[in-house]
């Protein structure tokens, strides 16, 4: 991966390359991270391969589309103890739109383990898949098109570390 949003912030968190994989580095608890391609794209068919370098399993990651700015976008995320979900983030505020929460799924392996995640984004279908199982799929309006990224984020313990590699941007 390479062309991708760098930088190191005040807190210690940063978005680097180690080893040829995108890293996100969140020391902050409570809060989120994310690099964008500097695209714009209306359908799109998002893949990763991604996992946790170090840090507590409470987290979350995955993929973003249709990115409008800070405030307004979609993330399809996955945390190390087994949970994931499709969220949209609007105004800054997060809405979880494949349930109430976050979901424990068997489908995402835990730990430093690997995870493969696919994230389509096709008018208004929203459909998140990890390892080749579909999760979760949702309708919304909100958003037609934007940048896709990755994100990464803290709940209560901050220092996650995620690995991004073999990302890819292709239409659905």
């Amino acid at each position: 991966m390479s062309g991708w949003k760098v930088w190191v912030g005040e807190d210690g968190s940063s978005i680097d390359y180690s080893n040829g994989s995108l890293r996100i580095f969140v020391n902050q608890a409570q809060f989120d991270y994310w690099s964008v391609a500097g695209k714009n794209y209306e359908n799109v068919h998002l893949e990763s391969d991604v996992k946790k370098g170090d840090g507590p399993d409470d987290n979350d990651y995955g993929l973003i589309c249709r990115y409008q700015n800070q405030d307004n976008f979609y993330a399809f995320v996955i945390s190390s103890d087994g949970y994931g979900g499709i969220i949209k983030v609007k105004d800054g505020a997060y809405q979880v739109l494949s349930g109430e929460s976050l979901q424990y799924s068997e489908a995402v392996r835990r730990g430093n383990d690997q995870n493969r995640l696919q994230a389509v984004c096709d008018g208004t279908a929203l459909t998140f898949s990890v390892n080749g199982i579909e999760l979760f799929a949702v309708t919304d309006t909100e958003f037609t098109s934007g940048d896709v990224g990755v994100i990464a984020g803290a709940y209560d313990t901050a220092g996650v570390e995620i690995l991004f590699d073999n990302f890819a941007a292709l239409k659905p």
